[in-house]
């Protein structure tokens, strides 16, 4: 890790060096820093008090290192981060309340890690979310209630996991108040990702037809049994 870093840096770039961990004290004078590139490296710890201080960071770029723990608070103090990225690490789990101070945080990657369950409350305190990216990881199951507190979400990737159904009040809020633009395809070259079970995403159906739901693959989501997802036939939503 890089010392001596200008107390006046507005941006930081120490991306693809061989940097391991993010220890306390290396960042913490950066009060003016808005930028903080560490992507590509072989971090594997962060410091639950490396970014305090940092008030002014508003894009942290974590993508492609080695991380498998991320603690409670680790973000705590970066409140106007906008764009977060924590893709292709090996991420298991999210900590509750680990987002809780990013209101101001518009865009989270969290694609390619290995994150298997959500639990509710993962997402709160991100109230300004407008993209959120969790393809191809090993997602099995979203709560109901998981996007409450996320009332500008627009865009939600959810390509190359192994759901098999949604149910309608996950979404409920963003439908009401907007479109939504979806992805729940396969991950290509991996057809068992996602197969879906479409007689129970009727619900789904419906808000294609009434063009509250874009699909950003430019499909709808890949049936298993052999149901073509365009020939759906579904009943009235009133019935």
């Amino acid at each position: 890790m890089p010392s001596g870093i200008p107390a006046e840096a507005v941006r930081v770039d120490i991306r693809g060096n061989a940097i391991t961990s993010v220890p306390l004290g290396v960042f913490n004078h950066l009060s003016q820093c808005k930028r903080l590139e560490l992507a590509s490296n072989k971090i594997s710890s962060i410091d639950k008090d490396a970014f305090s201080g940092m008030i002014s960071l508003e894009h942290l770029n974590l993508q492609n290192n080695k991380l498998d723990l991320i603690l409670p608070g680790t973000f705590r103090d970066i409140i106007k981060c906008i764009h977060l990225f924590l893709d292709r690490n090996e991420i298991p789990l999210l900590p509750p309340s680990l987002f809780a101070h990013l209101s101001e945080c518009v865009s989270l990657v969290l694609r390619n890690n290995k994150i298997s369950n959500l639990k509710p409350g993962t997402f709160d305190g991100l109230q300004s979310l407008q993209f959120l990216f969790l393809e191809n990881n090993q997602i099995s199951r979203i709560p109901d209630g998981l996007f409450d507190f996320l009332p500008f979400l627009n865009r939600l990737i959810l390509r190359g996991n192994n759901l098999k159904t949604l149910t309608p009040m996950l979404m409920i809020n963003q439908l009401r108040y907007g479109f939504l633009e979806l992805d729940l395809s396969s991950q290509q070259g991996q057809p068992l990702t996602n197969q879906w079970n479409c007689s129970s995403l009727c619900w789904l159906k419906h808000e294609e037809q009434h063009g509250t739901i874009r699909w950003i693959s430019g499909n709808g989501p890949v049936c298993a049994a052999g149901v073509n997802w365009t020939s759906l036939q579904c009943g009235d939503p009133g019935e």
